[in-house]
């Protein structure tokens, strides 16, 4: 579900990010595939990723909340998860084209 100029409140079952009127429009399309792809990351990365940008929390609590050794193993898993995340995005993004 999304609404322009408002709360992007879920898509396929996840709560995502505030949208304000003032940023560029929520492609519904490639949103929709950033959700899946967040999906196909499996529950470590995942998780870690909406701990910190979804429910901003520091590195300090999802040290505590996931049980990583400290916040230096944290900050290179979260580095880890960008980087699949990002490979995934576009390579179902190229799919997508073609």
């Amino acid at each position: 579900m999304l609404r322009e100029g408002g709360r992007l409140q879920q898509l396929d079952g996840v709560e995502f990010v505030e949208i304000t009127s003032e940023e560029e429009p929520v492609d519904a399309q490639q949103l929709h595939l950033a959700v899946e792809c967040l999906h196909r990351l499996g529950d470590p990365c995942r998780k870690l990723l909406e701990e910190f940008y979804y429910h901003q929390s520091s590195m300090n609590k999802i040290v505590e909340k996931l049980g990583y050794k400290n916040e230096d193993a944290a900050k290179s898993q979260k580095y880890k998860c960008q980087a699949r995340l990002r490979k995934l995005f576009n390579n179902k993004e190229i799919t997508n084209l073609n």
